[in-house]
């Protein structure tokens, strides 16, 4: 959660226009716009969140087969398929795959999901389901507008990011490309700064076991890892 109100953000961006009060009505879809800009520069941890989907049979495997995404969803990062007690990892299939090869199975088979790919407002699947399942997937979320003069931003301490994008898009849309450009300097430096500190974030101390998941790469957004001890 941000420190800032979206009220407080206003009067700090219109501190920097010189107190122009015929920009009011612009700045709350500005601020908003940019929040969304600040999102989708990377997979900050506060907007990383898990959820269980229902999968539920009816036997015809072209309703079956798909779910609705969790609200505001912008990345899949991993779902895992609870199945009697136990949970089985699927994978990720991009369009061209799931369209060319996947999609055209469809009705020939049914079973535990083992594939799965975001299409539109969706979570396909594949094989369809031949009973109910519970989803468990891992995803990043876009953060709330904010509507009301006392709303925070569900991003943690990027209020100032927020503000001097702000501040950068107004100022190019009042045709001052010399004062945006130094604001988008001091976006892209606090923008690094945000990212550098979570990437460097001291706050797993990890022992590594043999029959651990792969643990190279984006590992913490894999959803139900337990090799950290």
């Amino acid at each position: 959660m941000g420190d800032l109100t979206l009220s407080q953000m206003k009067d700090q961006v219109k501190l920097a226009l010189g107190n122009r009060e015929d920009l009011d009505v612009h700045l709350t879809p500005l601020i908003n716009t940019c929040q969304l800009r600040v999102a989708r520069y990377f997979d900050f941890e506060e907007l990383v969140a898990t959820t269980n989907l229902t999968i539920s049979y009816t036997g015809d495997a072209f309703v079956d087969g798909s779910v609705s995404l969790p609200t505001g969803t912008r990345e899949l990062h991993g779902i895992n398929i609870l199945d009697s007690g136990d949970l089985y990892h699927i994978q990720a299939v991009d369009h061209k795959q799931w369209k060319d090869h996947y999609y055209p199975l469809y009705g020939s088979t049914t079973g535990r999901p083992s594939h799965y790919s975001m299409w539109g407002e969706k979570i396909e699947f594949y094989s369809p389901p031949d009973k109910a399942y519970t989803a468990k997937v891992r995803y990043t979320k876009w953060p709330t507008d904010l509507s009301s003069d006392e709303d925070k931003s569900e991003l943690t301490k990027k209020d100032d990011l927020i503000v001097a994008l702000t501040i950068c898009w107004t100022l190019y849309h009042l045709n001052n490309p010399d004062r945006a450009n130094a604001y988008w300097a001091i976006f892209r430096s606090m923008m690094k700064e945000a990212i550098d500190a979570q990437n460097m974030k001291p706050d797993l101390h990890m022992k590594i076991d043999s029959l651990a998941p792969d643990m190279t790469g984006d590992y913490w957004k894999q959803p139900f890892v337990k090799a950290i001890r």
